[in-house]
């Protein structure tokens, strides 16, 4: 792709837009990227540019309360799970 390129599209009657596959990967834009439009009014035209965002806004980890840390390793709460679904279906 060129410094600067340029394509048509066409706006669909809900408002929608489909960005050409060579601007997305360009971009690196997959499925369910977020993209900040901006229109610029002296010169009437609008902008997309990609917004970056942590894994961890995106999953919603970010911090934790420190009454939800846990500091139990992976193999122990596994354990602890199994332990009680098999209390739970000897009870049945």
């Amino acid at each position: 792709m060129s410094e600067k390129s340029s394509a048509i599209i066409t706006v669909s009657s809900k408002g929608q837009i489909a960005i050409p596959k060579e601007f997305r990967v360009a971009a690196g834009l997959e499925a369910g990227s977020k993209v900040l439009i901006e229109y610029h009014k002296k010169h009437h035209t609008l902008s997309l540019s990609p917004v970056q965002q942590s894994m961890q806004s995106i999953f919603g980890i970010g911090k934790q309360d420190k009454k939800q840390q846990n500091n139990i390793s992976d193999d122990d709460a596994i354990s602890s799970l199994v332990e009680k679904e098999d209390n739970r279906t000897k009870q049945s």
